[in-house]
């Protein structure tokens, strides 16, 4: 049985790196370089924060700490911001994730092209924001730069 029944074939070129319990993928809304989630890999719907098990927490952790780090080394974000869902929509039917918002006081350029992105809300709460979703070749940019900084992480490419 394939490890990710409930995560739609779509979102499966956007993984950086599984773990045991969680799965982290770049965030296709690139409106905070850099920004990914952590995806819980235990069925279930409607899952809350609150019945986490120990272990997907302690890891949960884990992929906070890789994400940030291989963050530090490409862009130096300023903070960070955290958010979970229970995503609601006919693809992810409310399972659990956390959103990974990396804050910049300052424009940031993707080394590998000219496009810049800037945290038009620094200094404020990361919502509502402008959507900023970039094209595939940038995208999968983004997500090979983190794979490439975080060890373990898958290493095809897409």
């Amino acid at each position: 049985m394939p490890r990710h029944r409930s995560l739609a074939a779509k979102y499966r070129r956007l993984i950086v790196k599984e773990y045991e319990y969680w799965t982290l993928l770049v965030d296709p809304d690139q409106a905070y370089l850099g920004s990914a989630y952590a995806w819980l890999v235990r069925e279930g719907d409607m899952q809350r924060i609150s019945r986490l098990w120990a272990g997907e927490l302690v890891e949960l952790q884990l992929v906070m700490r890789d994400h940030e780090s291989a963050l530090v080394k490409l862009w130096q974000p300023d903070d960070m911001d955290y958010a979970w869902l229970g995503v609601q929509s006919d693809d992810k039917s409310g399972h659990g994730q956390m959103d990974f918002i990396p804050r910049y006081r300052t424009s940031r350029t993707l080394k590998l092209g000219a496009l810049d992105f800037i945290d038009r809300r620094w200094g404020m709460d990361y919502m509502p924001y402008t959507s900023n979703v970039v094209s595939n070749r940038t995208l999968f940019k983004i997500r090979d730069l983190l794979r490439a900084e975080i060890p373990g992480s898958v290493r095809d490419t897409t």
